[in-house]
């Protein structure tokens, strides 16, 4: 079927991705969304809850060069097709489980699809964008939060209604219907293959990104600014952010909602990010952006209304997702083909990295400070620490690197 697909050319391909990605923000959605509260249900600590997402993020540290070596012997179809596989086993999990560190184990195969799809599926989007396609990438970025936002507002009414086994089943059929529709998406064409992952070609992907961050000041930076955005409201915002709203109240299907306001911006931000990106450059643009979104984080406790949570979440996340789509834009116009999936594992182990940490890090602190002061370090030490990276990569001459004339391609 696939072979077929290829003589329909670029225009299905668009549309294959387009659908793809949707399917994976509601998959992610669903597992983020029922998990912790299914974990806080069972009576899980403020530890505990941080270290589930952590769970979820330990595969992106441990197997992303890994990952671009398979990605770079097998392609990145076959990562998709393993992605989608790990997602619909790790949701059928979660469904029947009633032990916690059962449900650590869901999110820890959950994060090994969220790795796959990571390589493979970013590793694909750059290299079909790699012509100037802006708009792809853009609304591939958008796609994947409007299905995030789906999955987030759905769940919280099936959770309220059914229960949370109800909201991992729906995720595993959306993951069963992703799973077959990548096995017709069109092979690229320019995605160079190697030999056999033996255990000296892993050793060498891993001198390979070593050598590539040490020389790619682009990459380098492109990762440090999507770890600093991912201890912020990524580790809080399937954890801490959750708890919050329970506190003040709110019923399972208006905590569905609220997290929908939240998630629905990200449908906007990248291309909002394209716009200022061409106007005051890429890194510029995601400084701005993450360092906005911390101060939202930093200000989410005083507030316990729906209404306001709900804009305060949204328009503080706004900002926070600029340094996904503008991360991987920097990928895809500093790097060539054959470097392409080694810099997208590294953005993936950055990404890791710093939420593998922020989960038990931030855990600790609301457990010796309470909830609200937890939101208030975070938000003010993440926005500090982006203004004083800011302030490092103008001195050193990296914020004048000029912007690709769409901003992102």
């Amino acid at each position: 079927m696939a072979d077929r697909t290829n003589s329909f050319g670029p225009t299905i391909q668009r549309y294959v991705i387009a659908v793809i990605y949707l399917f994976i923000g509601v998959s992610l959605s669903t597992i983020l969304f029922a998990a912790p509260l299914k974990a806080l249900e069972m009576g899980a600590s403020d530890v505990l809850l941080g270290t589930l997402v952590s769970a979820f993020v330990s595969s992106g540290l441990i197997l992303s060069i890994a990952g671009a070596a398979l990605c770079n012997r097998f392609g990145e179809r076959a990562l998709l097709i393993g992605a989608f596989a790990c997602y619909a086993t790790a949701q059928l999990i979660g469904a029947v489980t009633g032990n916690l560190v059962v449900l650590l184990g869901a999110a820890i195969l959950a994060g090994v699809g969220d790795m796959l799809f990571t390589i493979g599926g970013m590793t694909y989007l750059t290299q079909a964008t790699s012509g100037g396609k802006g708009s792809l990438l853009s609304s591939s970025f958008g796609l994947l939060s409007l299905g995030a936002m789906i999955g987030s507002a759905v769940g919280g009414n099936v959770a309220e209604g059914y229960g949370f086994g109800a909201v991992f089943i729906l995720g595993m059929l959306i993951s069963i219907s992703g799973f077959l529709l990548t096995l017709i998406l069109p092979k690229q064409n320019n995605s160079p293959l190697a030999e056999s992952p033996t255990p000296f070609n892993l050793f060498s992907a891993y001198k390979a990104a070593y050598d590539l961050l040490r020389r790619n000041s682009q990459v380098r930076m492109a990762a440090s600014l999507l770890a600093l955005s991912t201890i912020g409201w990524f580790t809080f915002r399937s954890s801490f952010y959750l708890s919050h709203l329970l506190r003040v109240g709110m019923t399972t299907g208006t905590i569905g909602l609220v997290a929908a306001a939240g998630t629905a911006v990200r449908i906007v931000a990248p291309f909002i990010y394209a716009w200022m990106a061409r106007r005051m450059g890429p890194l510029q643009a995601i400084v701005v952006g993450v360092a906005g979104g911390a101060l939202g984080l930093a200000v989410t406790p005083f507030f316990t209304a729906a209404p306001a949570l709900g804009l305060i979440g949204a328009a503080s996340q706004l900002g926070d997702s600029f340094a996904l789509p503008g991360g991987y834009a920097l990928v895809g116009v500093h790097t060539d083909a054959s470097d392409r999936s080694t810099s997208v594992a590294i953005i993936n182990m950055s990404w890791a990295l710093a939420a593998l940490c922020g989960g038990p890090l931030w855990g600790a602190v609301v457990r010796i400070t309470g909830l609200s002061a937890g939101f208030l370090i975070a938000g003010l030490g993440i926005a500090a620490a982006a203004v004083a990276l800011g302030v490092s990569l103008h001195s050193n001459g990296l914020m004048a690197d000029a912007p690709s004339p769409d901003g992102i391609r």
